[in-house]
């Protein structure tokens, strides 16, 4: 079942790819991760589309259990 994902805003996808560097990976490692492509990861750390594999594998390797509960804390102040 798929729930509404959170659209990241601007500061939120700079902190999405900051985040995937300090683990060590980026945006095309997760398309080559996921056998998609590179443009399909940025769209969706952009916000401009959605996938819950995507957005479940870049929560994964930040270290969240969800891409909401990523959002939720990055919003909170608690990330």
């Amino acid at each position: 079942m798929y729930i509404f994902a959170i659209t990241p805003r601007r500061n939120e996808s700079a902190w999405i790819r900051f985040k995937l560097e300090l683990a060590g990976t980026d945006i095309t490692c997760v398309a080559r991760r996921l056998g998609v492509s590179q443009p399909a990861v940025s769209q969706v750390v952009s916000g401009r589309s959605h996938s819950a594999r995507i957005e479940a594998e870049i929560a994964k390797i930040i270290g969240y259990p969800s891409w909401n509960a990523m959002l939720k804390a990055v919003r909170s102040g608690a990330a």
